[in-house]
């Protein structure tokens, strides 16, 4: 299964506020729907895709070239640099990283041929960086620090930039947003390098509780209320 974007590009508004006070801004093309939402997951082939891409290599390398030309529609003109967030160790050790792959997918297409009206820009593709002071939270996934009311800061995470990157307006490309934690720490560590701005795009954007179906939402308050009288 090869899912594909075309006609008008959807831009799905993302941002959050760094440590900095300065706020990260930013687009994505789809909402991802959880697999932990069970059947409306399953039923979204756009999820579904993500999820499998983040998962097989194959299929993976080339949904991200086949979504190149969408996710570069986002990409702002003023953007000469594209990066992408850290991986995480299991993502090394694996030898595949979609966001990579993403990464370099759409600066093949803002480089390209011109023809498409995105093309025939200059951009450079930033080295990859990596997470500092890994240790501090065991595994190293990315994801582990999601999970901590947004104060994953304070568990010692924090991202590295390996080059300067003076004057440069930088993209973030990324697969998914949720909390957008992982964005943020990966903007910081650009503006620490000396990037002029950072902006962020991703594929997805995690569907937000209040925009699930009412009675998802209902079962959720029904569950936290039975919760709260059995403390």
């Amino acid at each position: 299964m090869i899912l594909r974007l075309r006609g008008e590009v959807k831009m799905i508004p993302l941002r959050r506020k760094l440590a900095d006070g300065r706020l990260l801004e930013g687009a994505a093309l789809e909402v991802y729907i959880p697999a932990r939402r069970g059947a409306r997951h399953y039923a979204d082939s756009f999820s579904c895709a993500l999820a499998l891409a983040k998962q097989l290599p194959d299929y993976g390398q080339q949904w991200a070239w086949d979504m190149a030309a969408d996710l570069a529609a986002l990409v702002p003109v003023e953007c000469d640099a594209i990066a992408c967030p850290p991986a995480s160790r299991r993502r090394i050790a694996a030898d595949f990283y979609f966001a990579r792959e993403l990464a370099c997918a759409a600066v093949e297409c803002l480089t390209g041929d011109p023809s498409d009206g995105r093309g025939g820009r200059e951009v450079h593709l930033c080295r990859p960086l990596r997470w500092a002071r890994e240790e501090i939270v065991g595994a190293g996934a990315a994801k582990e620090i999601m999970h901590q009311g947004g104060q994953g800061r304070k568990l010692g995470r924090e991202v590295e930039c390996l080059e300067v990157l003076t004057g440069r307006r930088v993209c973030l490309v990324d697969d998914m947003f949720t909390t957008g934690i992982t964005a943020a720490l990966t903007a910081e560590a650009l503006y620490r390098a000396g990037a002029e701005g950072v902006h962020v795009v991703t594929l997805g954007a995690t569907e937000r509780t209040e925009h699930r179906p009412a009675e998802e939402r209902e079962r959720l308050r029904w569950r936290a209320e039975v919760r709260r009288v059995r403390r």
